[in-house]
């Protein structure tokens, strides 16, 4: 009726009127013959209507979702092609295959005789889904939210619409991360899913339960073994092929068609019946696959019972182990957090005891998170880990807990709102205390010193980390050495020789590489890519960021991915596309607060909005955003704000700022905060922070400032040398500064850099 209606509104009823005349007016009486002569007559008088229409123009006929197609609709379509066969038509018809009643499948076999071209549609390819969430969604979604989505919903447009759906709707209440909310099931997408699984027989919807505990990939021999019926599991898989909810990959083998299939049947069932089918999963697997810890740990954890608790912790400590071996750190973190789980479920007695047990399983727990870059978790668990190990008054075992974030690492191993004294405290007093021969957890232990007094006025931090390096060296364990260079690079911002950091991470890379450490090689690609941009040579900087990128796709590494998204509105910034660099560094905040370094805790953010302004000549626009800092006590902000009120026009609160001086850390803002510092002292003629920064500066005049911390990079260090040295009254220095800058931006090739230079030079 629709087509038919379409076609008469643009080329007229002719001849056909009173023939088609029940399918164009709805108050057309009906016709006197029989039900079988009247329906003939009535096709006979379609095709011939529609072969007419054809002979003045081609006609493309569409009949979409016939799996929901009427009687009278079915019975049309098995004559028309018939009745059309000599005619300009070309008919097209689609389907669900897995929802055609026996009708409708009637319909295509007698379709099939004609010999049509068949199109399988399979689901959208990634790249099309990214299109499609894009274009649907509000809000932005990033690459690993978009990769989910293709995964979870098989590139089936309904399914990725619903669901983007869904992450607007969450994202508006504010209620959900996207990871929690792709984590579940659209109730669009659910209720069509729930339609074609009631069709399946209660017996064949059983056994799918079964199969969606065991995983979205299913071993058939185990679900045999489950289901204990044979005949029965044979039965429900064939349904289910034949519904489209599930694929045979290979030979026993059986695969939920996506990911949204498996957690409707799985949501479905109660949590009760859940832990159940849990634990008869895990019983036979150990039977038949012993060696499938991880299968092991996962369904013993999943069965969450007291009976089952000593399983799970036995086999998620067997699975971490594994997954460290494979460098799987993430993996490895959830494993032992699962294992303290579990071993809190199994209701042993709190004795000194169990106490330890648990502190040893906690202990493999931070080192894992640690190892990841997740710092904000692990050093969360090492403050309960201290509090539950002081009162057992054992000292190693203190010791321990006070060294399990000694790792090498990309990222900040120490919270910078504040020095862990208690931390510092053990690790002094063990140091004292414990036994000569303890060499592996005094290099920790010092290393441990490093790290946590990084930036610290003290200079115990750089006397520990040569103290652990050469305890390392001693031992000639590569781990242990890699660990004390970690602690090493914490301290060696301040160092006066610049190029020792450089030393430090291609000794970290040729570490890495003999041992087959592989985060301890992209830690060191990591600090060569710092070391490169610092000097503006930013080719080999993208080498080093590309190197650590490879491993960390690899071995899901999460720290090089946030520290390339920072470098990467770096280079956006040097090439002055600020708003590009403005998105990067958003992204970059995002993936770095993700992956828990703690970067993305603190105020990386602000700092690159400060420096994307100070660039572009609108320092004053960040006088809100630092006064704010400012309050809340971030040291860091003292110059920066006080640059911020001088640009903005008010000098008088500028100096109010700046009135107790404060010395800069030497971590790893400190040449870019000594940049602030110099543009304070000569906004407002502060003469001893202009002297400051001067001194300070003149070992980095052959790099880009701020280019080191691999997230800003502002103009030659050496022009801000010369503009010191004239304001300071070194006339003889002057020039040769401004030429080294010119120098050093011809060499790196910015424009506005040479320009800059030129001006100053007077030419």
């Amino acid at each position: 009726m629709e087509i038919l209606r379409t076609l008469v509104d643009a080329a007229g009823p002719g001849e056909y009127a009173q023939l088609l005349a029940p399918l164009l007016d709805d108050a057309a009486p009906e016709p006197d013959d029989d039900q079988a002569s009247g329906g003939f007559r009535l096709h006979r008088a379609v095709g011939g209507y529609i072969a007419a229409a054809a002979r003045a123009t081609p006609i493309l006929l569409t009949l979409e979702d016939l799996h929901w197609a009427d009687d009278q609709t079915l019975a049309l379509l098995r004559a028309l092609p018939s009745l059309l066969s000599t005619s300009r038509v070309l008919l097209v018809v689609t389907c669900r295959d897995s929802e055609l009643s026996d009708q409708q499948a009637d319909v295509l076999a007698a379709l099939a005789r004609l010999g049509p071209v068949r199109v399988g549609l399979d689901g959208l390819d990634a790249e099309a889904v990214a299109e499609l969430v894009r274009a649907t969604c509000v809000r932005e979604v990033d690459e690993d939210a978009v990769g989910t989505i293709a995964e979870r919903t098989g590139g089936n447009p309904f399914f990725v619409r619903e669901t983007v759906r869904l992450l607007d709707a969450e994202a508006t209440r504010d209620r959900a991360t996207a990871a929690e909310v792709l984590s579940g099931v659209p109730s669009g997408v659910r209720d069509v899913l729930r339609r074609r699984i009631s069709r399946l027989p209660a017996a064949a919807q059983q056994i799918l339960l079964q199969a969606a505990v065991i995983g979205r990939d299913v071993d058939v021999d185990v679900l045999v073994d489950v289901a204990g019926d044979e005949d029965a599991v044979v039965d429900a898989v064939e349904a289910a092929l034949l519904a489209g909810l599930v694929t045979e990959p290979g030979p026993g083998l059986l695969r939920f068609d996506h990911d949204l299939v498996r957690d409707t049947i799985y949501s479905d069932a109660s949590r009760l019946r859940r832990s159940r089918l849990h634990a008869a999963v895990a019983a036979v697997i150990e039977r038949r696959n012993p060696g499938d810890v991880a299968a092991l740990a996962h369904h013993y954890d999943a069965a969450g019972t007291a009976e089952t608790a000593g399983k799970a912790v036995h086999y998620a400590r067997l699975a971490a182990a594994q997954a460290e071996r494979r460098f799987a750190h993430r993996e490895a973190a959830t494993l032992w957090e699962r294992a303290v789980a579990a071993f809190d479920r199994s209701g042993a007695a709190h004795t000194p005891e169990t106490t330890r047990e648990r502190l040893l399983l906690t202990l493999n727990l931070i080192k894992a998170l640690a190892l990841c870059g997740d710092m904000a978790a692990a050093r969360r668990r090492r403050r309960e880990a201290m509090d539950a190990a002081r009162p057992l008054g054992d000292l190693e075992l203190t010791a321990r807990v006070a060294a399990s974030l000694a790792v090498p690492h990309k990222g900040m191993a120490r919270d910078f709102t504040r020095t862990a004294w208690e931390i510092v405290d053990v690790a002094e007093q063990a140091l004292v205390e414990l036994p000569a021969a303890e060499q592996s957890l005094r290099a920790s232990l010092l290393a441990t010193l490093a790290l946590e007094l990084e930036g610290s006025a003290t200079s115990r931090g750089e006397q520990a980390s040569l103290e652990a390096e050469e305890l390392a060296r001693r031992t000639g364990d590569p781990a242990l050495l890699a660990t004390a260079l970690s602690g090493r690079l914490r301290q060696s911002y301040g160092i006066t020789p610049v190029g020792e950091r450089e030393v430090i991470g291609r000794e970290l890379l040729e570490v890495g590489e003999a041992s087959g450490q592989v985060s301890v090689q992209a830690l060191a690609h990591l600090v060569l890519m710092e070391c490169a941009a610092a000097q503006g040579a930013f080719a080999e900087a993208d080498a080093h960021v590309a190197a650590a990128e490879r491993l960390a796709r690899r071995y899901g590494l999460p720290a090089p991915a946030a520290v390339g998204a920072w470098y990467a509105g770096q280079r956006l910034m040097i090439a002055g596309d600020f708003a590009g660099a403005e998105r990067a560094y958003r992204d970059a905040a995002r993936l770095t607060a993700r992956a828990g370094m703690l970067e993305g805790r603190q105020d990386l953010p602000l700092i690159t909005a400060f420096c994307l302004r100070l660039v572009n000549g609108r320092a004053a626009e960040m006088v809100e955003s630092l006064a704010e800092a400012h309050r809340r006590g971030a040291k860091w902000t003292t110059d920066a704000y006080a640059v911020a009120l001088a640009s903005a026009g008010h000098p008088l609160d500028a100096r109010a700022v700046i009135a107790v001086k404060t010395p800069v850390r030497p971590d790893f803002l400190y040449e870019l905060a000594m940049i602030w510092r110099a543009l304070a002292g000569m906004l407002l003629d502060d003469r001893e922070r202009m002297t400051e920064a001067y001194d300070t500066l003149k070992p980095f005049s052959e790099r880009i400032a701020g280019a080191g911390t691999g997230v800003v990079a502002l103009w030659p260090v050496a022009l801000t040398l010369g503009d010191l040295a004239l304001r300071l009254g070194f006339t003889d220095a002057v020039r040769p500064h401004y030429e080294k800058a010119l120098a050093v931006a011809r060499r790196v090739g910015v424009t506005r850099w040479i320009e800059a230079a030129q001006r100053s030079l007077g030419g």
